[in-house]
């Protein structure tokens, strides 16, 4: 999966495709993690 990283106001996010939040069931807000780590 490809990512791109963005500035937010003092922050980085980023963005994740429409696929990937469909199939994982992700939307705004959602908090938490799944094995504290992020791949890129």
């Amino acid at each position: 999966m490809r990512l791109q990283v963005s500035r937010w106001g003092n922050s980085l996010a980023m963005r994740l495709p429409v696929k990937y939040t469909r199939a994982t069931g992700l939307k705004e807000g959602d908090t938490g993690w799944r094995d504290q780590t992020v791949s890129v």
